[in-house]
């Protein structure tokens, strides 16, 4: 059993503390771990069913056996140096199915993945499509009308995630990607349509995470045509041969570039226009 201070100290030295874990499975099993754990303090439990005091490891207050194997949960503590006592209720809070961060699929759509922003006091969810238009960001959705996305859900397109293995890849197949990033081996860390090991970690890549696979498949030559489903080598244009620029081209572009930021005197866009003609002649 573990204290956290949710309240500063008074001047009689006690605070109010939260209590870990919060839910136990009974009455009679928390007030168990308070006389054995904590034997040296005296207090009460204060509970809907009234108040029973204790004292250094013995119930003070009898408990009825109608109440001892109710479920509870443990608002909070208050107390300091040697006395105790804990705020109870019957009240079990609801368990929440998902977290935020965890990635999950409506029960009335097949494709659309989205991710838990937030979660509201209601219970409700927001969530945000990852791998569709965000036109639909910050939809609010209950627990039944969703469920966990798993790799089991991927259909191939879908660009996944593993951060134990930091490999980063549009799903093809449970066996085969079209293209990959291993962000453990940058610069060449690109790979394509390799044979690959599913991770067991695997999650839905962020918006984020997909602008970095499709840059450094950029860096790599390689396009994703998303509505064919296919991956294509771009075509480098090779720019004209006169259009290169020689150092000494450079070298004028930057002695024009310094008298048009250095203008005093005679020079003006005549006399920078001429100085490029001449250096160029």
């Amino acid at each position: 059993m573990r204290f956290v201070a949710i309240s500063e100290v008074s001047s009689d030295c006690t605070a109010r503390y939260a209590v870990d874990p919060k839910k136990y499975k009974t009455f009679g099993e928390f007030v168990n771990i308070v006389l054995t754990e904590r034997n040296n303090e005296w207090g009460s439990f204060n509970t809907p069913w009234g108040d029973f005091e204790y004292k250094y490891g013995k119930l003070i207050t009898p408990i009825p056996k109608e109440i001892i194997n109710l479920p509870i949960c443990i608002n909070y503590a208050h107390g300091g140096w040697s006395s105790m006592d804990y705020y109870i209720d019957d009240k079990i809070p609801h368990e929440l199915k998902f977290k935020v961060s965890d990635f999950v699929m409506h029960i009335n759509e097949k494709n659309i993945i989205y991710q838990i922003g937030k979660i509201f006091d209601d219970g409700t969810y927001r969530i945000i499509p990852i791998n569709a238009d965000m036109g639909k960001a910050f939809m609010s959705a209950t627990e039944k009308a969703m469920r966990l996305w798993t790799i089991k859900e991927a259909n191939a397109g879908d660009i996944l995630l593993s951060p134990c293995f930091g490999f980063l890849w549009i799903y093809k197949n449970n066996r085969e990607c079209y293209i990959g990033y291993n962000l453990n081996y940058q610069p060449d860390g690109i790979i394509i349509d390799n044979p690959i090991y599913i991770p067991t970690d695997v999650i839905s890549a962020t918006k984020e995470q997909r602008d970095l696979l499709f840059a450094k498949m950029k860096e790599a030559g390689y396009e994703w045509d998303a509505e064919n489903k296919e991956l294509k080598k771009i075509e480098l244009k090779q720019e004209p041969a006169n259009s290169v620029k020689t150092s000494k081209d450079l070298f004028i572009d930057k002695a024009c570039m310094y008298l048009n930021e250095h203008r005093e005197g005679f020079i003006d866009d005549e006399y920078i226009i001429n100085f490029r003609k001449k250096m160029e002649g």
